[in-house]
């Protein structure tokens, strides 16, 4: 059955032919609606109330048809447009609209943050010949496609190619550090180009190198866990907190030498301070120390008394084992010790 536009559904606007020629293949239905709305009000004011999308959508379809020529960003020294028209007020939009708009004020939005050379060297053109050109590269879009269970938007077609030309990072590694993103609940974009720069600045190039680098990670991420919970802290953390705890992690303090310091951090300074529960760690892993009987047994033996008798140039007094006597040394006491008499004796 064919389908054609019915011109008496009311007034029309334009549509730049390079629009659908050079961009609708490779553009995500956000970028038609965010393009659309542009179009018909003139104005790029208040897309995401209207369209109920997130300013990283936002950002990401007007970076898309930028990159095509289709929008420009308005120069101040251009001439206004001539006529703007207002989208619908809130009281004529949906119940779900209106409590969108409730939420988030319009605002301008800003330009594109792009990751650093893939948005300017690559075009749409350019993505659409990769894909054509190359299997490799193909299959990597399908397989981080299905992991994150979404199509790829324009900037994240530039982003992995990037990822994969400029960094080198080949398909199998890309995949692995994907899937480790999606499983800590941070799929986006962003996070995984930061993570990439990370892994190739580490030299992780094979998948062996990787898996070994995420099970680092994930064991990070369960001591800290472990921390966490055995200090009470049910906040997000701090620069500074999060700095000690992934150090402390890497060096595999066990949740039990931690709460370890703890108390001693409590105890002398009255309050929770990091750095000194960073300094207290710090020794015991230069020592090797790994448990808390390790971690009381060498505090005793460097504490503020031990350190006074090294100075005195004395030893600790010999501890006789319980239940052993020595009876010399009670003949010789009974000797040295003068009788005492009752009064009833002495009467």
């Amino acid at each position: 059955m064919g389908f054609r536009i019915n011109w008496d559904c009311g007034n029309v606007f334009a549509v730049p032919d390079s629009a659908v020629d050079k961009g609708l293949k490779l553009a995500s239905g956000k970028a038609v609606k965010v393009l659309m709305y542009i179009m018909r009000f003139k104005s790029d004011e208040g897309i995401c109330d209207y369209l109920g999308i997130s300013k990283e959508d936002e950002e990401d379809a007007l970076s898309y048809w930028e990159q095509l020529g289709v929008l420009t960003q308005n120069d101040a020294s251009a001439p206004a447009e001539k006529e703007t028209i207002s989208p619908p007020s809130a009281d004529k939009q949906s119940p779900a609209m209106t409590q969108a708009s409730a939420k988030t004020p319009a605002v301008k939005p800003q330009a594109a943050v792009k990751p650093p050379s893939a948005v300017k060297l690559h075009t749409a053109a350019d993505i659409t010949k990769r894909i054509n050109e190359s299997e490799e590269i193909r299959d990597l879009f399908d397989m981080v496609e299905a992991s994150l269970a979404r199509p790829l938007t324009f900037n994240d077609h530039s982003t992995l190619i990037w990822i994969h030309d400029y960094l080198g990072m080949c398909p199998e590694v890309l995949i692995m550090l994907v899937n480790y993103c999606i499983g800590i609940g941070k799929a986006n974009m962003r996070y995984i180009e930061r993570i990439a720069l990370s892994w190739a600045d580490e030299g992780i190039d094979t998948g062996k190198k990787a898996d070994e680098k995420i099970l680092a990670l994930q064991r990070s991420r369960s001591l800290i866990g472990q921390y966490m919970s055995a200090m009470r802290i049910n906040r997000a953390l701090t620069k500074k907190e999060d700095t000690c705890m992934k150090k402390w992690a890497a060096a595999e303090v066990s949740a039990e030498l931690l709460m370890n310091a703890y108390d001693r951090t409590v105890n002398n300074t009255g309050s929770v301070s990091f750095p000194y529960m960073d300094k207290i760690l710090s020794d015991w892993i230069e020592k090797g120390i790994k448990t808390s009987a390790e971690a009381d047994e060498y505090s005793g033996r460097s504490g503020p008394a031990a350190r006074q008798r090294s100075e005195n140039g004395t030893k600790p007094a010999e501890t006789p084992a319980p239940g052993s006597f020595d009876i010399d040394l009670i003949l010789e006491h009974a000797k040295n010790t003068p009788l005492k008499l009752r009064s009833s004796d002495q009467q």
